[in-house]
């Protein structure tokens, strides 16, 4: 009896020596060819090292942003005042004596207040959206004077790179000149 695959074999010892070997010249030169290929494209192709790296603490960007601290600070202020005008409602509602007119200026106070804290969140989210562009811009902006290709977020990266959070938070926060002392 045969072996399961011994036809193989036979048909494999009758390949002639010169057709296994111009077979092994046009892989060997295929092979030779992709390595030139890929070689060639290879030196096109810069991989950032980790000088080419930079990284950045976002979250200690954004907490020592001054244009943010004064926005939320102004923000509040006007929470505060929503706040104390409701109050006012309140007195201006408890004062009416008919229930029907009570619930009628209740409902319009209601829609009133709902209307200024959608203008406030409104413009408080339009200047975070501002100052989140203008940080995005000189982080970019640092990165590319330093040859930096490639931005991380300090908190995703365990070593490496260069950092250049103190940069961003100086351009972020120019000092501001003191004002002449008058004689």
């Amino acid at each position: 009896m045969r072996p399961p695959f011994s036809f193989i074999k036979e048909r494999n010892m009758k390949i002639s020596l010169k057709k296994l070997n111009s077979k092994h010249l046009v892989t060997v030169s295929g092979l030779v060819l992709a390595f030139v290929i890929g070689f060639s494209m290879h030196k096109n192709c810069t991989v950032p090292t980790p000088s080419n790296i930079a990284v950045v603490n976002v979250k200690q960007v954004v907490s020592q942003s001054q244009k943010l601290m004064l926005i939320r600070k102004e923000n509040d202020k006007k929470l505060k005042e929503l706040s104390k005008w409701l109050d006012g409602v309140e007195k201006d509602i408890g004062s009416e004596k008919d229930k029907k007119k009570r619930e009628k200026l209740a409902s319009q106070y209601k829609k009133l207040a709902k209307e200024k804290e959608d203008l406030i969140k409104q413009d408080y989210n339009k200047k975070i959206q501002e100052i989140d562009k203008e940080i995005t811009s000189l982080i970019n902006e640092v990165a590319t004077k330093e040859n930096c290709e490639v931005i991380l977020d300090k908190n995703l990266v365990v070593k490496g790179g260069k950092d250049i959070t103190a940069q961003v938070i100086k351009q972020l926060n120019p000092p501001q000149k003191e004002k002449s002392k008058t004689k």
